[in-house]
C-alpha cells in the first residue's frame, strides 16, 4: 500500500480512461471538499481553506482516511462521502494494519508528539500514546507487525505504549516505506544544516544497507511491486 502526500485543500478522486484518445488518459472525477463535508463532480478552483491534508491510506474496505491538521476524515470508498471525522490533535502521517484493523496516525508537529490509534472496525479513537520526540513518518510492516516510527535522527519501533529507537539516521525522517517481499526498509530524511538529502535501504534486522546521497530534500518514498 502506498503512501502519498496531498499538498492541496481537497481531496481529488481521479479516474484512468481505457481510451486511446489521450494524453490525458484520466479526469478528475470528484473533488471532497473538507471545510464544508460537501462532494462536488469534477474539479473545484482552489480556494483558501485552514484545512490542508497531509496524507491518505486506504483501508481494505476501501474507504479513505485522510489526515488533514486536527482531525482524520473518513471517506466512502465509492463517491467521497465524509463519512466520519475523528478528532486527533495534530494528524499527519497515518499507516494501516489490516491484520488488528487499526489505523495509527502520528502527530508530531509541536506542541503535539504523539500516536493515536483508530479502529477501522467502529472508527473511533483507542488510545493515544504520547512520545519524547516528534514522530515524522510512520509505516506499519505486514511481514512481521511491526510498527516503524521515523523522528528527526532515527528510526524507531512502536511496542504498545512505547517507542523503541532502534537506528540512528542523518537528518529529519520525511517518508517511510516497507518491502513487503523482503522486509526492507527505505527511508528518506532530510539534513538542512547540510543542504542534502538521503535514502536508507536498511535491513528488516535495522541493519543500513545503503545510503544514497540526494542533492535534493525527498518528500515520499515508496515501494511498487510492478
Amino acid at each position: 500500500m502506498g503512501i502519498y502526500s496531498i499538498p492541496l485543500f481537497f481531496i481529488l478522486l481521479v479516474s484512468l480512461s481505457s481510451s486511446c484518445l489521450s494524453p490525458p488518459i484520466g479526469y478528475v472525477k470528484y473533488t471532497v471538499d473538507l471545510g464544508n463535508f460537501t462532494v462536488v463532480q469534477g474539479s473545484l478552483a482552489n480556494i483558501f481553506s485552514q484545512i490542508s491534508p497531509s496524507e491518505l491510506i486506504q483501508d481494505s474496505q476501501g474507504r479513505v482516511f485522510v489526515a488533514a491538521v486536527g482531525s482524520v476524515y473518513v471517506l466512502g470508498p465509492y463517491d467521497g462521502k465524509i463519512l466520519r471525522q475523528i478528532n486527533v490533535s495534530g494528524a499527519e502521517y497515518m499507516t494501516y494494519d489490516p491484520n488488528q484493523s487499526l489505523i495509527y496516525v502520528a502527530s508530531g508537529t509541536l506542541p503535539n508528539m504523539s500516536i493515536s490509534v483508530i479502529s477501522d472496525e467502529t472508527l473511533t479513537l483507542l488510545r493515544t500514546v504520547g512520545l519524547n520526540v516528534s514522530p515524522t513518518g510512520i509505516v506499519y510492516d505486514q511481514r512481521n507487525g511491526e510498527i516503524y516510527v521515523g523522528f528527526p535522527g532515527g528510526l524507531g519501533e512502536l511496542r504498545g505504549n512505547e517507542l523503541s529507537p532502534s537506528l540512528r539516521v542523518d537528518g529529519v525522517v520525511t517518508s517511510i516505506a516497507v518491502n513487503p517481499l523482503d522486509g526492507d526498509i527505505y527511508v528518506t530524511t532530510l539534513n538542512f544544516s547540510e543542504n542534502q538529502g538521503y535514502l536508507y535501504s536498511i535491513s528488516p534486522e535495522l541493519t543500513v544497507n545503503r545510503v544514497v546521497e540526494l542533492n535534493t530534500f525527498p518528500n515520499v518514498v515508496t515501494f511498487w511491486n510492478g
